[in-house]
């Protein structure tokens, strides 16, 4: 396929990358497949400094993680990448994780272009009409879509956004929010259940020295973390166990 269409990038994972498990972190695994995202779009010239003639920017609105095997230490994966939609001023990316050919995390992410100066959602003003759009071509069973939360939340930790917590749309990489949260779980819960869906939607964006409220509501097999303070919702996201 042409690789301006259909996007390939190989990635080793190294100790940085990994739990003392072995196994990549859930951080880091987002974290790889957003480089992925970034690194296709510039190749199609629609990258972040491309955007900037703009002032605009890619930023994610949700994504849904279907991991059927987590990469390991030592691990050479590739992640492919695709469009499915690109209806301004969203589109939908799927990418797939793979190790020697066998697939094992597929991925549904929505991205919307955002004015870096106005801080809200607008047309794309670069021409895209050069990429193929593969919307027969799915990487998970469901695509990402809205979570719908109960209504009953426990508070279990509170947080100030730290300059380290900024990328270079001066807001809380969308990184961060599940570093957050996934920092408010045991140790056990993390290294020890596996994840089969992590589902995450950002509401609203974050700037620098925040107070949040991290809250969570757990069912038999599902975690909800949401992010908050007292007047808006910033961040939700659903964690569906094996």
């Amino acid at each position: 396929m042409n690789p301006v269409d259909y996007y390939t990038e190989k990635f080793y994972i190294d100790y940085s990358r990994v739990y003392p498990n072995r196994k990549i972190k859930y951080p880091e695994l987002a974290n790889i497949l957003q480089i992925t995202a970034a690194n296709h779009a510039d190749f199609c010239g629609l990258g972040f400094d491309d955007l900037q003639h703009n002032k605009q920017a890619w930023v994610m609105n949700r994504i849904r993680i279907e991991i059927d095997t987590l990469p390991e230490l030592n691990d050479e994966v590739t992640i492919d990448t695709w469009l499915e939609l690109l209806r301004v001023p969203k589109s939908i990316r799927n990418l797939e994780i793979k190790k020697e050919g066998k697939k094992l995390v597929g991925v549904s992410s929505l991205w919307a272009v955002f004015n870096t100066e106005r801080r809200r959602p607008e047309a794309l003003k670069i021409d895209a009409d050069h990429l193929k759009i593969f919307t027969d071509l799915h990487a998970t069973s469901l695509e990402n879509n809205k979570i719908e939360t109960p209504e009953s939340f426990q508070k279990v930790a509170e947080y100030q956004v730290k300059l380290s917590d900024l990328d270079v749309v001066n807001h809380v990489n969308n990184i961060q929010y599940l570093t957050w949260c996934l920092d408010t779980l045991s140790k056990e819960e993390v290294l020890e259940r596996s994840i089969a869906v992590l589902e995450m939607n950002f509401l609203k964006e974050l700037s620098y020295q925040k107070i949040i409220h991290i809250e969570q509501y757990r069912q038999e097999h599902e975690l909800y973390l949401r992010i908050r303070d007292e007047q808006f919702i910033y961040f939700v996201a659903r964690i569906t166990y094996q």
